[in-house]
């Protein structure tokens, strides 16, 4: 029996264009992901990360194309 699928974090930043960015490249290559904000909203930026995650089987994948396109 397989095991269900599990998210896993691969990108953490504070900055929401950066996020969005990341998202989009990850989207070109068909890799599905979730964002998390985790931002004090009294605080935007200071306090607090937004947080990338895709489906553990695409983690490795996902990584690298992060760190291949610089971001």
């Amino acid at each position: 029996m397989d095991k269900p699928a599990e998210w896993v974090k691969v990108y953490t930043t504070t900055q929401p264009h950066k996020v969005e960015i990341v998202r989009a490249v990850l989207e070109e290559h068909d890799i599905e992901s979730m964002v998390i904000n985790k931002n004090d909203s009294s605080y935007p930026g200071l306090i607090g990360n937004i947080e990338i995650y895709v489906l553990d089987k695409l983690e490795v994948l996902a990584r690298f194309i992060i760190k291949d396109n610089e971001l």
